[in-house]
């Protein structure tokens, strides 16, 4: 494959370009069709990343189906989801019966509320489990970032185990892990809406650098990817994800993933379709950096 920006010259244009369109782009339309308008209602940073682990754990498939769900768990949970997640009481989660999500079904979701409760209980938030791989001394930034998800899903997995919720017939998917070699798409969703700041994200994790995160790699990021010669591995794994996000960072190294929901929706919309498309691809802004224009 021909790798368009490998030059470090080809970089600077690249940035110029999203710039721009960064400056143009409808992010107020854009948030509708993404999960990260749940977490935004919200004012609470125990609220926020709450709702955003519950919003990104099933953010996958089809993006119509994945808000319909959603809007269906925090109509059930009220006013504040930290405050639901606390109940030990498995009768209060009985408001979640009959939903599901693809293969996760509703003993699954209530064991990931319930989890939830019992780690804001030990941790006081769920930021301070992150932070508990994070902050190992003496590694890697990229190793801190990847032993922070790590351990963020290996205490879940664990906690689930005394979940009173017994049909968990996919709970353990909620929670892949780098040493998998899964690109834990959902789980880096998670960490840039609670780690970077605005247009969309929120911001609430002050511990956890912005230049750090590891991209969200989804069919569209992936496929954008390999487009602009961010990567060549063919398959969506930790190496992709860890590839792109080098890639970006030649962009912007303080704030790697501020092109992330740009160039996903991209994809989510069809302006950037699975196939060339000579109409779409020849108006692309980026077609001077595609590989296949």
């Amino acid at each position: 494959m021909t790798d368009i920006v490998k030059s470090e010259t080809n970089y600077p244009r690249l940035k110029q370009i999203l710039d721009e369109f960064e400056k143009t782009f409808d992010y107020a339309k854009r948030i509708e069709w993404d999960p990260v308008q749940f977490p935004r209602m919200f004012s609470t940073g125990d609220d926020i990343e709450t709702a955003g682990l519950i919003a990104s754990s099933l953010a996958y498939g089809s993006v119509k189906i994945i808000i319909s769900v959603l809007k269906k768990i925090f109509t059930a949970t009220g006013t504040s989801p930290s405050e639901f997640v606390k109940s030990e009481n498995p009768e209060d989660y009985k408001v979640l019966n009959g939903l599901y999500h693809r293969f996760n079904n509703s003993d699954d979701i209530k064991t990931l509320l319930w989890s939830a409760g019992r780690i804001r209980k030990e941790y006081g938030s769920l930021e301070q489990l992150f932070l508990e791989g994070y902050t190992e001394k003496g590694i890697s930034e990229d190793e801190k970032f990847r032993n922070g998800l790590e351990r963020f899903s290996t205490v879940f997995i664990d906690k689930a185990k005394n979940s009173p919720f017994g049909d968990r017939r996919a709970f353990d998917y909620f929670f892949p892990r780098p040493s998998g070699g899964s690109p834990c798409k959902r789980l880096c969703l998670y960490t840039r809406w609670m780690v970077r700041n605005e247009p969309v994200d929120m911001g609430i994790w002050k511990s956890v650098s912005p230049s750090h995160l590891v991209i969200p790699v989804d069919v569209h990021i992936a496929r954008i990817g390999r487009y602009l010669g961010f990567t060549e591995t063919k398959n969506a794994n930790w190496k992709m994800a860890q590839e792109i996000s080098r890639s970006l960072r030649k962009m912007d190294n303080e704030d790697p993933l501020r092109y992330d929901f740009v160039l996903c929706h991209l994809g989510i919309s069809g302006e950037c379709p699975g196939k060339f498309d000579s109409e779409k691809c020849m108006e692309c802004f980026l077609k001077n950096s595609c590989i296949r224009v």
